[in-house]
């Protein structure tokens, strides 16, 4: 009998620089530190909204060291929809 093993194996690498979000001010708010494996998970507490009544939020992904999140090498985007 011949197993599927592409369901069974999963691959994991330790990132080498830190991966975080823009957050305002334009500063690097690091999600995932150096040496953590990926893919992961994390959950951080404390961020909100920037206006009212917003129904959803832009999220730049960024890996690197610098304070500023421009200054680090964008990695993607991507826009989560809020509660209401």
């Amino acid at each position: 009998m011949e197993k599927n093993f592409r369901s069974l194996i999963t691959l994991t690498q330790k990132n080498q620089i830190p991966i975080g979000i823009k957050i305002e001010g334009d500063r690097f708010d690091e999600i995932f530190p150096e040496g953590v494996e990926i893919p992961g998970v994390r959950s951080k507490e404390g961020y909100s909204v920037t206006e009212d009544f917003q129904d959803r939020v832009s999220l730049e992904v960024f890996q690197g060291m610098r304070p500023r999140a421009d200054d680090n090498r964008l990695l993607g985007g991507y826009t989560v929809q809020l509660d209401e």
